[in-house]
C-alpha cells in the first residue's frame, strides 16, 4: 500500500461544505413552493382575501382615528374608507362568486363594491370604547355591505370545514371556521 499524498487528495473544508448544503436547501425550497401550492388555487386566493381584510380592516381604523374615534356607518363604509385605499381592488375577494357582476350598476351610496361586510354594530360605534375589542368582529367576507353573523359567506373551506376571514376591533385577523364564527361577538 502507498502513502498518499496530501497534494492528491482534495479535502473539502469545512466552509465549503457549509455553502454546498446551503445550495442544496434553496434549490429544495425553490423547487417545493410551488408544489406545495400546485393544484391549490383557493388556497392562494384565500390568503389573498385574508390580506384584503387585514388592509381593510387598518383603513377602517385610520378613517375611525380621523372621526373622533367612529367607524363609519356600516352601509356607506367602503365608500367612506375610499380616500384612504390606494387600490380599491383590495374590497374585492378572489373568490367571491359574484365577481362576475363587476361592471353592473352600483347602489347610489356604494361607490367602491365590496366583498366583505361590515358588522352593523360598529356602525359610528367609538371604538375606543369597545371593551373587548380582540374578540369584536368589525368586517367578515360577507354577501351586502353590511348586517351580522347573517350576512357572512362561508368562501374559504379548510381541510373540508368551511370558514371564512374575520377582521377585529383591535385590527388582528384570522379565518375562522363556521363554527368559531357562530361563536364570534358582534356586540361593541
Amino acid at each position: 500500500m502507498r502513502a498518499v499524498d496530501s497534494e492528491e487528495v482534495a479535502i473539502p473544508r469545512r466552509a465549503d461544505r457549509r455553502w454546498w448544503w446551503l445550495a442544496v436547501v434553496l434549490v429544495l425550497a425553490v423547487v417545493v413552493t410551488p408544489l406545495s401550492l400546485w393544484g391549490k388555487p383557493e388556497l392562494a386566493r384565500g390568503r389573498t382575501c385574508l390580506s384584503n381584510v387585514k388592509s381593510l380592516n387598518l383603513h377602517l381604523m385610520m378613517y375611525a382615528e380621523d372621526a373622533d374615534g367612529r367607524y363609519p356607518p356600516a352601509c356607506t363604509w367602503s365608500t367612506t374608507a375610499e380616500p384612504y385605499l390606494k387600490n380599491t381592488m383590495v374590497a374585492l375577494c378572489p373568490s367571491d362568486p359574484s365577481l362576475r357582476g363587476i361592471g353592473a350598476p352600483l347602489p347610489a351610496h356604494v361607490a367602491v363594491p365590496t366583498s366583505y361586510t361590515m358588522n352593523q354594530a360598529c356602525s359610528g360605534f367609538p371604538y375606543k370604547r369597545i371593551e373587548l375589542p380582540s374578540e369584536v368582529a368589525v368586517l367578515f367576507d360577507g354577501n351586502g355591505p353590511c348586517g351580522g353573523p347573517d350576512h357572512a359567506e362561508l368562501r374559504h373551506p379548510r381541510d373540508r370545514s368551511p370558514g371564512l376571514n374575520v377582521g377585529f376591533v383591535d385590527g388582528h385577523v384570522k379565518w375562522l371556521s363556521a363554527e368559531d364564527f357562530a361563536k364570534t361577538d358582534f356586540k361593541p
